[in-house]
């Protein structure tokens, strides 16, 4: 099912849900604020689109991009190849956690950049953190390959304490 606004509207409260899920918990969980993750969903929602899975009328699965001239953190100057203005950033894929290894999230991925082709964006880029080595190695099996890191300051679960994640840029061209 496509994800634009009028879908955000309608499942708003179980994205946030999915979009908290995905990452406060487990062991590459940050600390994200509920105001913050309607913020961003909002945001995503008004400038961007996407793909949403659903099991049993139930979201399981999103998957939000947006231009690239939205992700003011994306080192344009190291990669002058990238044609910005005709990228794709894919800036969130949730996956609930019961539902991972199963293949929703290629799916997600794959449906995405088709729409994305049909729209005429000739490139795709995402972002993931290095420790998350199982979404690095999916991004690579879809196609992927890494172009560029930046680091971000975020909040570990206590809420307090400062940590420094190292974040690695992936790109594709879509066929």
């Amino acid at each position: 099912m496509l994800l634009d606004r009028a879908a955000f509207l309608q499942h708003r409260e179980e994205l946030v849900k999915l979009y908290l899920q995905s990452f406060t918990t487990g062991e590459l969980a940050q600390y994200i604020p509920a105001e913050t993750a309607i913020e961003t969903l909002e945001e995503l929602s008004l400038k961007g689109g996407g793909v949403i899975a659903l099991r049993n009328e139930k979201i399981v699965g999103a998957i939000y991009g947006l231009p690239l001239a939205y992700d003011k953190e994306f080192p344009a100057e190291q990669c002058p190849e990238i044609p910005v203005d005709n990228t794709t950033y894919i800036a969130e894929l949730m996956v609930h956690s019961e539902l991972r290894g199963q293949g929703l999230a290629s799916e997600l991925m794959h449906t995405f950049l088709e729409n994305e082709k049909m729209k005429g964006n000739s490139d795709a880029v995402i972002r993931v953190w290095d420790k998350n080595t199982g979404a690095l190695n999916l991004y690579k099996k879809q196609g992927f390959s890494e172009i560029a890191e930046i680091a971000q300051e975020k909040i570990q679960q206590d809420g307090m304490t400062v940590f420094q994640m190292n974040k690695i840029y992936l790109h594709q061209r879509l066929k």
